[in-house]
């Protein structure tokens, strides 16, 4: 098992090989989605499990800092 270079999802297949992205975090074509789509994404997820109500603003900017520790997005400020 692994996990995608993108968002830390389980990843079944790994898409492309050399990496592996997550159903969510890549489109049709199996080619990786756009860092705002994929930070939207994010947010939407953090909200979903958070104990508090998190705004949208707030889940943004924790999902922008969540992106900093996944391999895909790390070096790409």
């Amino acid at each position: 098992m692994t996990h995608c270079y993108s968002c830390g999802a389980i990843v079944e297949k790994k898409v492309p090989k050399e990496k592996g992205y997550c159903a969510y975090c890549i489109d049709n074509e199996d080619k990786l989605k756009d860092r705002d789509t994929i930070k939207i994404g994010v947010a939407g997820w953090l909200q979903q499990w958070s104990p508090e109500e998190l705004s949208d603003e707030v889940a943004l900017k924790r999902a922008e800092l969540y992106l900093l520790s996944m391999p895909e997005w790390a070096s790409k400020n």
